[in-house]
């Protein structure tokens, strides 16, 4: 067997370890007190294995939440537009809103502990991208640094309360958050008003 095939298997592997690993510490301790010598243990690792693939666990949770943010890039190329080709807001806050219920829970628990700024530092410079492009170009009018901004503006706020649902552990239907959301975004607080009024008495 090719020795360069068997040390890409083996390095999967430990990877996978490593992570599986760190997401049951992690729920079961809490991430903070979470420590190298315990991932090492538990994946049945030394410490040099582990510094060997990351230079910390801040290198390792980083890792883990590029991979969320371009996961959660990809279901937001798919879902953002409708069968028309035109842009659908609360279709794209359903699939959103899917993906983090998904992310949730997988791993959630770990995630849930990590701070609003770290979150958001990942995720929106990737869904701003991804969104720019696509909202461009259905609005190509609109200058192109001036939308980065707008879709950063929703997009910060979206991620943030996102966050707070991962890190309340929260009933709350997601499909209902994203709903809500979505006329927010479209409607602003007048729409949510009225929304809010309408649904109330359901």
């Amino acid at each position: 067997m090719n020795e360069e095939h068997t040390d890409d298997r083996r390095t999967r592997r430990t990877i996978k370890a490593i992570r599986q690993a760190f997401f049951e510490l992690a729920r079961e301790k809490g991430l903070e007190k979470v420590t190298v010598s315990d991932i090492a243990d538990r994946a049945d690792i030394n410490r040099k294995t582990f510094y060997h693939h990351y230079d910390s666990i801040e290198s390792l949770l980083d890792e883990i939440l590029e991979e969320e943010a371009r996961g959660a890039a990809g279901a937001i190329r798919e879902g953002m537009r409708n069968e028309n080709g035109e842009i659908d807001v609360m279709q794209l806050f359903q699939v959103l809103s899917a993906k983090i219920a998904e992310m949730a829970r997988l791993n959630g628990s770990a995630l849930a502990n990590v701070d609003t700024e770290k979150f958001i530092r990942h995720f929106e410079p990737v869904l701003v991208r991804v969104s720019s492009e696509s909202v461009h170009e259905v609005y190509g009018d609109v200058p192109e640094e001036k939308m980065r901004y707008l879709v950063t503006f929703v997009y910060s706020g979206l991620i943030s309360v996102y966050h707070r649902w991962l890190s309340d552990n929260s009933e709350y239907d997601m499909s209902e958050l994203a709903e809500l959301l979505s006329v927010l975004i479209t409607s602003g607080l007048t729409g949510l008003r009225d929304y809010t009024a309408a649904n109330s008495t359901k």
